[in-house]
């Protein structure tokens, strides 16, 4: 297909003086379709704190439901694809800069909250098993975790910036 030359898209714009920019998302987009996930692995809706499906319209006034970016299948599946684009970048002879993006919304509840934010069974499958490696790492008691809901949220907050950092990696990497 023409429009995804992206060889094409750096030619024209260098004969025009004009920089290009990749920009790759690091987390779900509300302006892509399923928030930029292939619909084979669009399986688990992102939730917000409350529960509630999270979702983005967009200027053509489509609602675009976002999904768990938690699922592994999903980092294998972009991690497959970041490593592809880097390797079409290479053999094309692209030497754009690429800069990943971490799309958020603003809440007047909550101040900015990024899309990667989720509160799906997916997330919280993963987060489980992320309080059993430290429980492991750091010899706690069984009873300890969930008695401090101040420790509790600053173990959510490593969890999703250990996830953002992976996917965040996968783009230094395969991108670099």
């Amino acid at each position: 297909r023409p429009e995804t030359d992206l060889k094409k898209l750096v030619d024209i714009a260098t004969q025009c003086s004009k920089e290009v920019i990749f920009l790759v998302p690091i987390g779900p987009c509300p302006f892509l379709s399923n928030g930029g996930l292939p619909a084979l692995l669009a399986r688990a809706p992102m939730l917000d704190s409350k529960g509630r499906v999270v979702a983005a319209v967009d200027q053509e006034g489509n609602l675009n439901k976002l999904y768990s970016f938690f699922d592994p299948r999903v980092y294998k599946a972009y991690d497959h694809f970041v490593k592809s684009l880097g390797e079409y970048f290479v053999t094309s002879g692209i030497a754009s800069d690429v800069w990943s993006m971490d799309c958020a919304q603003v809440t007047l509840e909550y101040g900015l909250v990024s899309y990667l934010k989720d509160h799906s069974q997916v997330y919280e499958q993963g987060f489980s098993r992320f309080l059993q490696n430290k429980r492991t790492q750091e010899n706690w008691d069984s009873e300890s975790i969930g008695l401090d809901p101040e420790r509790e949220h600053q173990l959510h907050h490593e969890f999703y910036s250990m996830i953002k950092d992976i996917y965040l990696m996968a783009c230094e990497e395969r991108l670099s």
